[in-house]
């Protein structure tokens, strides 16, 4: 049985450990922040809670951390936060709410985190669209697709038409959308057994739609947080190409812990010596399996957790006791047992 919506409370829910985030807090810069803890959302007192709400009180908590680096600059959680609010505010001027779908088609970026989480904050259900045809789900067997959408910028042609080809009408993700107006906190109503993201990626034999309930995305989030040890400290880095899907999965739980988000430039991909300058100082990187030994036979790292992969990600057992053996030479690393802790978004 369905249960009914509850309505959640404002951003509070971590205040026992706020008393000391309210002094001393740091500037912008991700790694000058690093002796100040964020509350981190625990396992037990997660009951009732979604992705959106417990990124709210982060952002509450911590405002001034650094949310996410791309392109050589910083986004705070107070700014994400303010940006997913003006989404969820226009989203929902539009009718978007609980038991609708938004359509989101955006590469890797801080435009697709903001419009994920404006998405969930106006009550609908996020369709994450990687086919990149502007369709809206409607080519998806059995789906009635999105009546509006979010996409990046980028897609001019199809965002000049205002109404894509699958009828779904589409807004571009650009800075009169995120920066512009107020940015009240959206609290809508949901229950953890209502659709929070929906995946659609083509395949060699079709599309293949991923399903997830607000209460199964916050358990693999929350359960995430707590099998890896994220906290606040943490720095992880993304390279572009691993796809939206596997990114927002990946990227959810180091938000939801205070963590920073790094995208890197794609041309770090085929230069191991830059990619491992530029993980200089980060614990987590999730990278193409084909850059991982290179990278790692360059010499130590600060990483601590190491995934390959895109879209699924695989952990990978880095070398042990400071990253080199006792003759002084680096291991490349290979596969854990099993995977990470994270389940595959794509998992049927």
């Amino acid at each position: 049985m369905t249960q009914p919506p509850q309505q959640e409370a404002p951003p509070g829910g971590m205040t026992a450990c706020l008393a000391e985030q309210r002094t001393g807090l740091p500037g912008p810069s991700a790694k000058s922040r690093r002796a100040v803890t964020a509350p981190v959302p625990r396992r037990e007192a997660r009951s009732g809670r979604s992705i959106h709400r417990l990124f709210a009180e982060q952002a509450e908590a911590v405002p001034l951390f650094t949310a996410m680096v791309h392109a050589g600059k910083e986004l705070r959680y107070r700014e994400l936060n303010a940006q997913a609010n003006r989404i969820a505010r226009l989203l929902a001027d539009r009718g978007a709410g609980r038991g609708q779908f938004v359509a989101l088609s955006a590469e890797p970026s801080p435009e697709l985190l903001a419009g994920l989480l404006g998405i969930l904050k106006s009550g609908a259900a996020c369709l994450l669209d990687e086919s990149g045809t502007l369709t809206g789900g409607r080519s998806i067997p059995g789906f009635t697709g999105a009546a509006v959408g979010l996409a990046a910028p980028g897609r001019k042609e199809a965002l000049s038409r205002g109404r894509a080809a699958g009828g779904t009408s589409w807004l571009a993700l650009d800075d009169g959308l995120l920066t512009e107006g107020e940015a009240p906190e959206a609290v809508p109503a949901v229950s953890a057994d209502d659709e929070a993201l929906v995946v659609c990626r083509p395949t060699p034999l079709g599309t293949r739609v991923t399903r997830l309930t607000h209460g199964t995305l916050a358990e693999a989030c929350c359960r995430e947080i707590s099998a890896a040890g994220i906290t606040s400290s943490d720095s992880a880095a993304w390279l572009p190409g691993c796809g939206s899907a596997a990114f927002v999965r990946s990227a959810l739980p180091f938000l939801l812990a205070g963590a920073d988000v790094h995208l890197l430039g794609g041309e770090l991909a085929d230069n191991p010596s830059a990619l491992h300058r530029s993980l200089g100082g980060m614990s987590a990187a999730f990278l193409p399996e084909e850059a991982c030994a290179p990278l790692l036979a360059q010499g130590r790292l600060s990483l601590r957790l190491l995934y390959a992969g895109g879209p699924s990600w695989k952990r990978v057992e880095l070398p042990a006791a400071g990253r080199t053996d006792e003759a002084g030479h680096t291991g490349c690393g290979r596969p854990a047992s099993g995977t990470a802790a994270q389940p595959d978004v794509h998992a049927e």
